[in-house]
């Protein structure tokens, strides 16, 4: 019976290990599927599923103003101009990053919900949820809620996890700041997530 218990418990170890030691493959923050005619099985997992040719589209192609009325259908706070105005900064400081704009408003939109004034108990402010007593080098004299100040702010600090790690799995994990791999993949999980609702629902207003 022992042996037997010993037997599950080294399974559920292996089983476990091997979910979160996964890496996130990158194409799926450069990528987005637009059909999905085929169901995966169920050993498949969604985000793990391979893009086959002629079903994607580069989403940095993808229009500003349809991106920005996908960000409203979902948070309904927030306005059509307020969102054009996130977006258009979020691109703007992105690539000045050489950072998908897509990834860098996913996180947006996991971080804070496209909430200017969202505090964390944790002290991490504004859009990009910056923790400014670590970061007051970038604040330049700045308001940290303001929204240009704030993205600014938060993609330097991306963009510097992108230099350190080179790989996006670790620098996300590196912009939540954590190096615990459950939490890194967990968190990545959910900014890709988000990726794919935004980047559907911008499609959906091209069409």
């Amino acid at each position: 019976m022992k042996l037997l218990k010993l037997v599950v418990f080294t399974v559920t170890l292996t089983v476990c290990y091997s979910v979160f030691s996964k890496q996130i493959p990158t194409n799926y923050l450069q990528y987005q599927v637009i059909e999905q005619e085929e169901k995966p099985s169920k050993q498949e997992r969604p985000m793990e599923r391979r893009i086959k040719p002629g079903k994607q589209k580069y989403i940095a192609q993808l229009d500003r103003e349809k991106v920005a009325i996908a960000i409203t259908k979902i948070y309904r706070h927030v306005t059509y101009k307020q969102a054009l105005k996130i977006v258009n900064t979020t691109y703007r400081h992105a690539k000045h990053h050489d950072i998908k704009p897509m990834l860098a408003l996913s996180i947006i939109a996991v971080e804070s919900s496209f909430n200017k004034t969202a505090k964390s108990n944790k002290g991490a402010m504004g859009y990009t949820q910056v923790k400014i007593d670590k970061h007051l080098d970038k604040l330049k004299n700045g308001d940290i809620y303001d929204t240009d100040t704030n993205i600014r702010i938060g993609m330097e600090i991306l963009g510097d996890c992108f230099k350190k790690h080179n790989e996006v799995q670790k620098s996300l994990g590196c912009y939540y700041g954590t190096q615990n791999p459950k939490h890194t993949t967990e968190y990545a999980f959910k900014i890709i997530n988000r990726n794919r609702q935004l980047t559907q629902l911008a499609l959906q207003e091209e069409n």
